[in-house]
């Protein structure tokens, strides 16, 4: 569990530095995530996460308590930034078939 934490930790801070938009520090561990998955290129997983947490904050009762709300604006912003990503990279690779019999 601490190699994966060091590892999304590692992540957050190259995506920090590398893109100006970004905050210093990630406050909600789901949107830290959905920016590792984006890091490492699996822009699928990416939006699945952080869309889904996106829906939740904007499902709960109080939003200003919600651990995205010091995101939330960042984060829809990156949810129409991974998209294109997400579909130039689906459009590029071929589709994976599987020749073996189940």
């Amino acid at each position: 569990m601490r190699g994966i934490r060091r590892g999304i930790a590692t992540a957050l801070r190259a995506v920090a530095h590398a893109s100006a938009a970004t905050p210093a520090e990630v406050k909600d561990l789901h949107f830290g995530e959905a920016l590792y998955f984006a890091f490492r290129e699996r822009y699928f997983e990416a939006l699945e996460r952080l869309d889904t947490e996106i829906t939740q904050h904007y499902g709960v009762d109080e939003p200003d308590l919600d651990s995205l709300a010091y995101h939330i604006d960042h984060a829809e912003l990156t949810v129409g930034e991974f998209e294109p990503y997400y579909r130039y990279r689906c459009a590029s690779s071929p589709p994976r078939v599987s020749l073996r019999r189940s």
